[in-house]
């Protein structure tokens, strides 16, 4: 039997949920202001008002730093979305791409599209 305290409650939930949403904001936000480029965030979204006054910002931050974090953001809920399925599908809570091959067929499939030069 699970302890009580373990449990999760739909109030918890819905708890947790929303502090992950602040910090997924928070960190969207925020990334276009962080990299080696001394930058700074208030400097960044400056430059989405004025995006002529300093091109060099605008183009660090909003062509460079943000459209990388949305991709990692993309890929991230892509992974755990085929983890959850995969964890649904065997009823293994266990289960990971190595389970079928798909990671290696992954592999091979990257391995050949640089070899033969595609680019998509």
């Amino acid at each position: 039997m699970i302890p009580p305290s373990t449990t999760l409650t739909p109030s918890r939930y819905l708890r947790r949920l929303g502090v992950c949403l602040v910090l997924l904001v928070a960190a969207v936000i925020i990334s276009p202001g962080i990299g080696t480029e001394a930058l700074g965030i208030t400097t960044a979204w400056k430059s989405v008002l004025h995006p002529h006054s300093d091109p060099i910002a605008y183009t660090i931050a909003f062509e460079l730093r943000l459209p990388a974090t949305l991709l990692a953001l993309t890929a991230g809920a892509t992974l755990s979305l085929c983890g959850a399925v995969f964890q649904t599908l065997f009823r293994n809570p266990l289960t990971e791409p190595y389970t079928l091959g798909i990671a290696s067929g992954g592999s091979l499939g990257a391995l050949v599209a640089v070899k033969l030069g595609l680019d998509f």
